[in-house]
């Protein structure tokens, strides 16, 4: 059923909580997301391949197929799952989502055809979107009125936590009951994630008669007044975070988010980020053709680990940085990767095994950029007035590159070897980079006018307030 308190204006009648707020007990739900049906379906999706391609008869690459289906769909879905969130009780949304990630798990379990198997995958894009790409970012920005960077951090981190986890036991599963079995297993736990999505989410703070974690009631007021009580516009500037748009307190209408600068350079942003991400799963392939890769049989498996390590951390460092340091901290991360691909080909050439190693670990320090800043920087740009819609077109972007990439990357690796798509890797990352600097710009512009147009506001005011005064005192002159 719809959302019955769509406003997002915060009631007079909120209190700051007592006790554990209710934020956590949303926080905690979101990392149940991301730490079991997404990292079932994304982060492990890799480790039943070959078991299920040898019965289903088919190419371990074709069956790979699964995961850029499962974008595809994603991509289709994204729009109306934004206005669903937007409009809709996140419970039902959440809860929802998990139970259609929970039956593609189940239904793959009894697949005896690869379009079968791929069709689960199509499935589980309709169930996992949400939870990867729109509920993060959406209700932590709702319930969390400073730090909402650590938080998204702090959620997605766990697809690589749950990543590491899930891929041990689900490998120790296959071996003892079967990739038939080990779905089951996983559709039944992703089941079990339903009461949590219930009972420890809510859509708004305000449907617990509570104020964002973080808010105090003297800005609850002071924002509850705001309609009231006239803003100076360097007051407003002033008080404004590192990142954020003059307007971004108040939030912009998605349809004038969409014909904003920003709003493209936030969509190339995510989509370089998500274009070079795919190379990242390509380092122990690469390592696997060289003489150190073959000297050192492990070093690709270290390299994997050391990069989803790197990943993890950036993903909770950059969440607080990106709150004081939103671009710098953006910029840096991803000029890692560039760092990364230099040490890679110049451990490759040279066969320095620690090199390639420490290569690894600075990609996967790139890798840790887009799932926090995108979101961070569409919230500083945008607000939260229609956050949801906005971020959902963003979203996209980021599910296109991961349907590209893979069918792109691969062609230039068949064709002119993993160097030259190293290279190219370090072009998207450079054009992320890039868009960054745009936003910064297109910020700084946009205060910039926001505090001519208040002035001249204020003159127009004042000129029609003087013309006021001397048409009034005119009126008594005429009448002796």
């Amino acid at each position: 059923m719809p959302h019955t308190n769509p406003s997002r204006q915060r009631s007079l009648a909120a209190k700051p909580a007592r006790g554990p707020h209710f934020a956590y007990f949303v926080e905690f739900a979101l990392i149940i997301c991301m730490f079991c049906p997404v990292s079932f379906g994304h982060s492990c999706a890799g480790i039943f391949y070959p078991h299920a391609a040898a019965d289903l008869g088919c190419g371990t690459g074709v069956l790979s197929y699964f995961t850029p289906l499962a974008c595809l769909s994603g991509l289709i879905f994204m729009p109306f799952a934004g206005r669903l969130l937007n409009s809709w009780d996140a419970r039902i949304c959440l809860a929802g989502s998990c139970a259609i990630a929970g039956l593609a798990f189940f239904l793959l379990s009894f697949t005896t055809e690869l379009w079968q198997y791929l069709a689960c995958g199509v499935l589980m894009g309709f169930g996992t979107a949400t939870l990867i790409y729109l509920a993060p970012a959406t209700l932590v920005n709702r319930w969390f009125e400073k730090n909402a960077g650590f938080y998204i951090g702090l959620v997605a981190a766990f697809t690589g936590i749950g990543g590491v986890v899930w891929a041990a036991v689900g490998g120790m599963l296959i071996q003892e009951v079967g990739w038939q079995w080990t779905h089951r297993i996983f559709s039944f736990i992703t089941f079990a994630c339903i009461p949590i999505m219930i009972f420890c989410v809510a859509s708004r703070p305000s449907d617990k008669g509570l104020l964002p974690h973080g808010a105090s009631e003297a800005e609850a007021e002071a924002s509850s007044s705001g309609a009231r009580r006239p803003m100076d516009a360097a007051a407003i500037v002033a008080s404004l975070a590192p990142g954020d748009h003059p307007r971004a307190r108040k939030g912009i209408p998605a349809k004038e988010a969409f014909r904003m600068p920003q709003f493209y350079l936030i969509v190339g942003f995510a989509f370089f980020l998500n274009c070079g991400m795919y190379l990242n799963g390509m380092i122990p392939s690469y390592v696997s053709t060289l003489a150190v890769g073959a000297a050192i049989p492990m070093l690709g498996s270290l390299c994997t680990s050391l990069a989803m390590a790197a990943q993890t951390g950036t993903k909770l460092v950059l969440g607080y940085a990106s709150e004081k340091h939103p671009y710098a901290g953006s910029i840096v991360c991803a000029s890692m990767g560039i760092v990364g691909v230099a040490l890679l080909l110049m451990g490759g050439a040279s066969g320095a095994a620690v090199m390639i190693g420490v290569a690894a670990a600075l990609y996967g320090v790139y890798y840790g950029v887009t799932n926090v800043m995108s979101p961070s920087l569409a919230r500083k740009t945008f607000g939260g007035l229609e956050y949801p819609i906005v971020y959902a077109r963003i979203s996209m972007a980021a599910n296109v590159a991961g349907v590209l990439s893979g069918f792109v990357w691969g062609a230039i690796i068949d064709l002119a070897g993993f160097e030259v798509a190293y290279l190219g890797g370090v072009a998207v990352i450079s054009l992320a980079i890039a868009c960054t600097v745009g936003i910064a710009y297109f910020q700084k512009r946009d205060i910039k006018r926001f505090l001519e147009e208040a002035k001249n506001s204020e003159g127009e005011d004042a000129g029609a307030t003087k013309l006021v005064d001397r048409e009034g005192g005119a009126a008594p002159e005429g009448r002796h």
